[in-house]
C-alpha cells in the first residue's frame, strides 16, 4: 500500500506533536515534583535553622546574665553575702529583660537571693532565706520604692544546696541546663540556667541562676510561617512539648495536684500524633540524634515531609526542633497545572493536524513540481523547467547557515577559554580573600571600618572579645557612643581632621567603655579611605588593647612618686620636730617657771595646743614615711577588729550600718597594733564622710594567696601568702582620674576644711612599714573598696605589753650628763630642764666636741644625742665611739626621723635607748631616769 508524502508528513507531525507535548506535559509534573520535594526540604531545614537561631539567641539571655553576675560576685562588686544588694542588683536586670522569669543566687550555706516576675505581664517579687543560709525562704512582692512589700509566701524548710540547679552547677563546675518546668502560678513555663561561681583565688562562691519564660518562644513559632498549614515544635527527648506552633496548652492540671506537661502524642492535633508516631517507627530514641534527621510519613491519603534537629547543647538544653510540611501545599498548583496540560495537548494535536495539512502542501510543492517536470522529462516532453530558482534559495541559505555556523564555532571556542581565565582570577580572588579573612579574624588587634559620619562598618571578632559587645550589635552604630565620655568631643575632632584630610593617618590612645562597665585602653590607627576620585569615603584601621601595660605604668609611677614624697615629707618631718621641741620645751619652761597671769596662762595653753597638733600632723607625715615600725608583734587580726567595733560604730553616723565578715581560719601577720588601729579607724572614718546619706560599711578578712597573674598587676605586691583586709562602702566613690592620687599626703577629694588629707597617707605608710601593700578599687556612685594586703606571719598571737605607770612628780638626780644637739636652742633647753632636776649637765655641738667632753671628764654617766648630726658623724658613730672607750656609759638617743634611727639602731653593736621629738619635759625626765636606772649589761 502506497502512502503519500502529504499523508506520510502529517501523520509524523501530529505524532511528533503528540508526543512531544506529551511528554513535555509529564516531565514538567514530574520535575515539578521534584521541585516541590525539594523546595519542601529547603522550606523545612530553613525553618529549623530560624527556630535554632531564634533559641540561640533567646537561650543566650539567661548564660550572658549568668556570666555578668557571677563576674561581679568573683570581683567583689557584688557580694556574696548581702542578700539585698543582690535583690537589688537583680531587679534592675529583671526590668531590663522582659523574657526573664527570675534571677537568683544560692550561696555555700544553702542560702538564697531571689528576684523575679509573676508571669510575663506579672508584677515583681523577691525571695530571701532568713540569715541568708539554709531555713525559711520568704516571698515578698516589690512595693514602688523598689523595696520589699507585701509578704506573699512563706516556705518553712528551704536549701539552695539541694535544688538541681545547684546541684548540677556544683557537681559539673559549668554551666548547666534544668528541664522545664510550669510556674507555680499556671500562668507559664520555664527554664533555669545556672552557673558556678568561683572567687579570685578559685574558692567556689555558690552558684548563680536565671529562668525565662517558654511563652516567647511559643509565640515566636506561632507566628512563624511555614508553608501554609505546617506545624513547628520543640520538645524534648522523652517527647515532652516545650512550645508549638498550635493553639493548644502546653500542661494541663493533675489529678494530685499542680500541673502536668503535655506529650507531642497526646496533642489534639492529628498530624502532630501522626508524626509523634512515624518518629517512634522510623527515628525511635530522640535522644541518639545528633544531626539533623529528615523523614515523610503519609496520614489520611496525605504525604507529609519533617525535619528533627537536635538543639546544640554546649548553647542550651538538651532539645529536638520538629517541622512538618504537608505536600499538599506545594503540589495543588502543581495537580491544577496538569488539568491544564491535558487540555493543552488536545488543542495543540488539533492545531498540529490542521497545520500539518496546510504545512505538508506547502512543503511538498516543489517536490510536485520537480516530479512532474520528471514524468514529463521521461515521456520526451519538450520546454519542461525545473524549479531551479527554489533550490538555489536553500542551497545559499545552507551555504550561509554552514558560514555562519563555523565563524559561530569560532566564538564559541574564545568565550570558553575567556570563561576559563574568568574562573581562574575569581577562584584566585577567592583565595587571596579567604587568607585575608583568616588573617583579620584570628588577630587580637580589633580591624574597623568607618563610614564619613563614624559608624562602624566593618568589625573583626576580637572586637567582641575586648569590649564585651557582639559585632552585630555594635554595626551601624557611632564609634563615640563606645568612647568614654571625657574624650568623646576629643576623638570627635580628631576623626573629623582624619576625614577632612588634615592628617594623613591618626595614632593615640583612647579609653573604650567594657560592656560590663570597666574601662579599656586602646590604641589607635587610623587612615583615611579613598574611592578611585581620591574622595574619603570612611577610614579604616586598628584598635590594640593596651589596658594591662597602662595599668602597670600607672601602678610603677604611683609606686615610684608614693617613695619620692616618703623621702621628702620624711626630712620635712624631721627638720620641722627639732622646731615643734624647741617651741614645746620653751612653753613648758614657761608654765612651771614665769609668774604670769591667767590671761597670758590661758594664751601658752592655746600655744601649746596648736603645737601638739602640728606635732600630730608631723607624726602622721612620719607615719607615712616610716619604712619600719617601732612596736611589731605577731597579731590576731581578727581580734583587733572585733575589740575596736564599738569605737568604729561611735564613729559612724546612725543611718550607716556597720558589718563584720571576719574569715574562721584567718592567718596571722607582724604588724603595729596600734597603727593598725589608727589605719582602720582613718579608713572607716573617710567612709562615713563618703556615706553623707547613710549606706553600709563592710569590713571583711580573708586568707589570700597572691600568684604571679595577680603580680603582674600590682607591682607593690610580693609573691606568697598573705591576708587581706577589706574596707567596703556604698558611697559617693572615687572619680578614675583621682584614684592614683588618694595615698599622698594633703591630697584629699573632701570639701575644703575637711580635711588634712594625711588619713589615707598615713594607711599607706602604715601598710608599707608592714611589708604589705595597699589596694583602691572604686566606681563614682557604687562605692570604695580599700583593701589591706600584710604578709602571713607563722607563730601564736602575742599579747599586747603592760602599760607603765604614770607618774606625777617628774623625776631627778644627781649624776652627770653630756648633751648633744646642733640645735643651739633645744640644746640649751635641754640642758635647763635636766639641770633643774638636779642633773649635772654639760653641752656640745657635735660628736667631735662630745668625744673632747668625754676626755676631760670621763666620769659622765649618760650621753643624751641627736642622732641626725653635721660634720659626718651620726649619733649612732657617736654611741659607738664614746661606749667603746667608756662601757659604763649609758646612752640614750632621740631624733625626729624615727625611721632612720630605728634602722640604724637594729644594725649597730652598741645599746641604746630612743626618745622621738618632739618630747615634754615629763618625757624626758622619766627616759633620762629609766636608761640611768637599767643594769649595767
Amino acid at each position: 500500500m502506497n502512502v503519500s508524502i502529504r499523508t506520510t508528513l502529517i501523520v509524523l507531525l501530529a505524532v511528533l506533536t503528540t508526543v512531544s507535548v506529551s511528554l513535555t506535559g509529564y516531565l514538567s509534573f514530574r520535575n515539578g515534583r521534584i521541585a516541590v520535594n525539594e523546595a519542601v526540604a529547603q522550606l523545612r531545614s530553613e525553618i529549623s535553622r530560624q527556630i535554632q537561631s531564634r533559641l540561640r539567641a533567646q537561650l543566650e539571655i539567661p548564660v550572658l546574665i549568668n556570666r555578668a553576675n557571677a563576674s561581679a560576685i568573683a570581683q567583689g562588686l557584688l557580694s556574696e553575702n548581702d542578700p539585698k544588694a543582690m535583690e537589688r542588683f537583680f531587679l534592675s536586670q529583671i526590668e531590663r529583660q522582659e523574657s526573664v522569669s527570675s534571677i537568683y543566687f544560692g550561696n555555700t550555706l544553702g542560702g538564697l537571693a531571689d528576684a523575679g516576675r509573676e508571669g510575663t505581664d506579672g508584677f515583681l517579687y523577691v525571695i530571701a532565706t532568713d540569715d541568708f543560709k539554709a531555713g525559711p525562704f520568704r516571698k515578698y512582692a516589690v512595693d514602688d520604692s523598689g523595696g520589699r512589700g507585701e509578704l506573699l509566701l512563706t516556705v518553712p524548710d528551704f536549701d539552695a544546696r539541694t535544688r538541681p540547679w545547684y546541684a548540677a552547677a556544683r557537681e559539673t563546675g559549668v554551666s548547666a541546663w534544668s528541664d522545664a518546668y510550669v510556674l507555680f502560678t499556671g500562668q507559664d513555663m520555664a527554664v533555669a540556667a545556672s552557673q558556678p561561681v568561683y572567687g579570685d583565688n578559685g574558692q567556689f562562691l555558690g552558684v548563680t541562676a536565671t529562668d525565662i519564660f517558654l511563652s516567647r518562644i511559643n509565640d515566636y513559632l506561632k507566628d512563624l510561617s511555614i508553608g501554609r498549614t505546617g506545624e513547628a515544635f520543640i520538645l524534648e527527648p522523652s517527647g515532652k512539648l516545650i512550645a508549638t506552633s498550635t493553639d493548644e496548652h502546653l500542661f494541663v492540671g493533675a489529678e494530685e495536684g499542680g500541673w502536668r506537661r503535655m506529650f507531642l502524642g497526646e496533642s489534639h492535633n492529628p498530624v502532630a500524633r501522626a508524626a509523634d508516631s512515624a518518629m517512634d517507627t522510623i527515628i525511635g530514641d530522640l535522644s541518639g540524634i545528633d544531626t539533623p534527621l529528615p523523614f515523610d510519613f503519609e496520614y489520611d491519603g496525605r504525604r507529609f515531609f519533617a525535619e528533627v534537629t537536635p538543639f546544640d547543647r554546649e548553647r542550651g538544653p538538651d532539645w529536638r526542633t520538629l517541622v512538618v510540611v504537608p505536600e499538599s501545599d506545594f503540589m495543588a498548583p502543581i495537580n491544577e497545572n496538569t488539568y491544564w496540560t491535558i487540555g493543552l495537548i488536545l488543542a495543540t494535536l488539533l492545531l498540529a493536524i490542521g497545520t500539518g495539512i496546510f504545512g505538508s502542501r506547502w512543503i511538498t510543492a516543489p517536490l510536485v513540481r520537480l516530479n512532474r517536470v520528471t514524468r514529463e522529462l521521461s515521456r520526451g516532453e519538450k520546454g519542461a523547467v525545473a524549479p531551479g530558482s527554489r533550490v538555489r534559495e536553500i542551497n545559499e541559505l545552507s551555504s550561509t547557515f554552514n558560514t555562519m555556523s563555523g565563524e559561530m564555532n569560532r566564538l564559541l571556542e574564545g568565550l570558553r577559554n575567556e570563561v576559563a581565565e574568568r574562573e581562574n582570577v575569581e577562584n584566585e580572588l577567592r583565595r587571596a580573600a579567604a587568607r585575608y579573612r583568616s588573617v583579620v579574624d584570628n588577630i587580637r588587634e580589633i580591624v574597623f571600618q568607618l563610614d564619613t559620619a563614624g559608624h562602624w562598618m566593618f568589625l573583626n571578632p576580637a572586637w567582641e572579645e575586648s569590649t564585651g559587645y557582639t559585632v552585630e550589635e555594635a554595626l551601624g552604630e557611632s564609634f563615640l557612643d563606645y568612647v568614654h565620655l571625657d574624650l568623646r568631643n576629643q576623638e570627635s575632632r580628631e576623626f573629623h581632621r582624619l576625614i577632612g584630610r588634615e592628617l594623613d593617618a591618626y595614632k593615640g590612645e583612647t579609653r573604650i567603655v567594657h560592656r560590663d562597665g570597666d574601662v579599656r585602653w586602646m590604641e589607635v590607627y587610623a587612615r583615611p579611605i579613598l574611592d578611585d576620585q581620591g574622595a574619603v569615603t570612611g577610614a579604616s584601621g586598628t584598635l590594640t588593647d593596651v589596658t594591662e601595660r597602662k595599668n602597670v605604668d600607672m601602678a610603677m609611677r604611683r609606686m615610684q612618686k608614693m617613695e619620692a614624697i616618703g623621702r621628702l615629707s620624711g626630712g620635712l618631718a624631721h627638720d620641722f620636730n627639732n622646731l615643734l621641741a624647741i617651741i614645746l620645751g620653751h612653753l613648758d619652761h614657761l608654765a612651771r617657771h614665769a609668774d604670769i597671769d591667767d590671761a597670758a596662762r590661758h594664751s601658752l595653753d592655746s600655744i601649746r595646743k596648736s603645737a601638739r597638733r602640728a606635732e600630730k600632723l608631723t607624726r602622721q607625715l612620719l607615719g607615712f614615711s616610716r619604712r619600719q615600725a617601732t612596736q611589731t608583734r605577731i597579731c590576731d587580726v581578727n581580734r583587733i577588729v572585733r575589740e575596736m567595733e564599738n569605737l568604729l560604730a561611735r564613729s559612724l553616723t546612725p543611718r550607716i550600718e556597720l558589718n563584720l565578715r571576719l574569715a574562721a581560719d584567718l592567718w596571722t601577720t607582724r604588724i603595729d597594733p596600734g597603727d593598725f588601729e589608727d589605719a582602720l579607724l582613718n579608713l572607716a572614718i573617710n567612709a562615713r564622710d563618703a556615706m553623707p546619706g547613710g549606706g553600709e560599711l563592710v569590713i571583711e578578712t580573708c586568707n589570700r594567696t597572691l600568684d604571679e597573674a595577680f603580680i603582674g598587676q600590682e607591682p607593690a605586691a610580693r609573691l606568697g601568702k598573705h591576708i587581706e583586709v577589706a574596707v567596703t562602702d556604698t558611697g559617693v566613690g572615687v572619680p578614675l582620674e583621682d584614684l592614683e592620687r588618694v595615698f599622698e599626703p594633703f591630697f584629699t577629694t573632701k570639701p575644703r576644711n575637711k580635711g588634712t588629707g594625711l588619713g589615707l597617707a598615713m594607711v599607706y605608710g602604715f601598710v608599707k612599714r608592714s611589708g604589705g601593700f595597699a589596694r583602691v578599687d572604686s566606681l563614682p556612685g557604687r562605692g570604695t573598696r580599700v583593701s589591706l594586703f600584710l604578709p602571713r606571719v607563722e607563730g601564736e598571737a602575742e599579747n599586747a605589753p603592760a602599760a607603765g605607770e604614770v607618774v606625777d612628780a617628774l623625776p631627778g638626780g644627781d649624776e652627770s650628763i653630756l648633751v648633744v644637739d646642733d640645735e643651739e636652742e633645744l640644746c640649751e633647753l635641754a640642758r635647763a630642764t635636766l639641770a633643774d632636776l638636779g642633773y649635772n649637765v654639760s653641752t656640745a655641738a657635735n660628736g667631735t666636741e662630745a668625744l673632747a667632753r668625754l676626755a676631760d671628764n670621763p666620769d659622765i654617766d649618760l650621753l643624751f644625742t641627736d642622732v641626725v648630726m653635721p660634720g659626718g658623724m651620726s649619733g649612732h658613730d657617736l654611741a659607738e665611739a664614746a661606749t667603746t672607750a667608756y662601757p659604763r656609759l649609758r646612752v640614750l638617743l632621740t631624733s625626729g626621723y624615727t625611721d632612720l634611727a630605728v634602722s640604724s639602731l637594729n644594725t649597730r653593736r652598741v645599746h641604746a635607748e630612743l626618745l622621738r621629738k618632739p618630747y615634754s619635759p615629763a618625757e624626758l625626765a622619766g627616759r633620762v631616769r629609766a636608761t640611768l636606772d637599767m643594769p649595767s649589761n
